[in-house]
């Protein structure tokens, strides 16, 4: 006997059975860390890990010196991430921050900032935010702009004050206007990063590897170091146009195209919605879940 039942928002979490045989033994569905290859499948939903890579790009600072960012452009990368500065005052901004955001603007290369936290409280990361707002103030950003955590030091504070200072600066950032984010390791990540933070904000997740193992849902993977004997997975070697190494990264999702249709980072917002898109690989687990049960909801009917 089969019974159909209609899933909604009501739900805090489900378990669905997709399976045509076998036994259930009650661990294939837990969060978002367990989940079948038939799950995946029957909902036509893209697992973390076979996510298709949408562009490639970098992040860089003051470490890299002066950039040739048409050389860069022309390698090939997508985007950059540049560094803004650190701390909580203003002369603490990153002495290649306005060479490199001239840089990729004159050479058509969509860019993100970071600031690098020294924080030690929720209070001190909001002073840090509005430091940063200070320095990015009266430009645009095609990529969200990122609160960097982490010093050794910091995680020491435990996983309340950590996630504390993540909301109070991402909270700061966006109060401003702007698409703010998490640059965080993956082990960080999983042990001092409550799921409410890392649900809300965009995860930038770092993990020099073949492979990135955070389960979590993230939209940029800083996974290899250019030209480094150890951490440089993909063989590249050199970025022309940057001397010395270079932090690789791989995007998933298309931020460009959520920013500015929404009216975040410096952008006007699109007049019309119809220029609006949502795209499925944007939304939740969940919100495929439901649109997918409403149309077979509408098809039993």
């Amino acid at each position: 006997m089969s019974s159909c039942y209609t899933i909604t928002s009501d739900y805090d979490c489900t378990h669905v059975d997709v399976r045509s045989s076998g036994k259930w033994y009650g661990n294939e569905v837990c969060g978002n860390v367990n989940v079948t290859s038939d799950f995946y499948n029957y909902y036509g939903i893209i697992r973390n890990d076979l996510r298709k890579i949408l562009v490639k790009g970098i992040d860089v600072s003051y470490a890299q010196g002066n950039i040739n960012w048409s050389h860069v452009k022309s390698d090939g990368v997508k985007f950059a991430l540049i560094r803004a500065g650190y701390g909580k005052e203003l002369s603490q901004k990153d002495g290649q921050f306005e060479n490199n955001y001239a840089g990729c603007k004159s050479n058509g290369v969509p860019c993100g900032a970071y600031w690098y936290s020294y924080a030690k409280s929720a209070e001190e990361a909001r002073q840090e935010a509005k430091t940063c707002l200070q320095v990015i103030g009266g430009k645009t950003f095609e990529y969200p702009i990122y609160f960097d955590l982490e010093e050794p030091s910091q995680f020491e504070l435990g996983k309340k004050i950590c996630s504390d200072m993540v909301q109070a600066f991402c909270d700061e950032i966006e109060k401003a206007g702007y698409y703010s984010g998490l640059y965080c390791s993956t082990s960080y990540l999983d042990s001092h990063i409550s799921d409410s933070i890392k649900n809300r904000y965009a995860i930038w997740v770092a993990q020099y590897n073949d492979k990135c193992t955070y389960t979590g849902d993230y939209g940029i993977w800083q996974h290899s170091v250019a030209g480094h004997p150890e951490y440089d997975f993909t063989n590249t070697g050199s970025i022309p146009g940057v001397d010395g190494q270079c932090d690789l990264d791989y995007a998933y999702v298309d931020y460009p195209t959520i920013i500015k249709n929404a009216g975040l980072n410096g952008f006007s917002k699109p007049d019309s919605k119809s220029d609006i898109e949502e795209s499925k690989s944007e939304k939740s687990t969940l919100e495929q879940i439901l649109d997918h049960v409403a149309s077979i909801n509408k098809k039993l009917k």
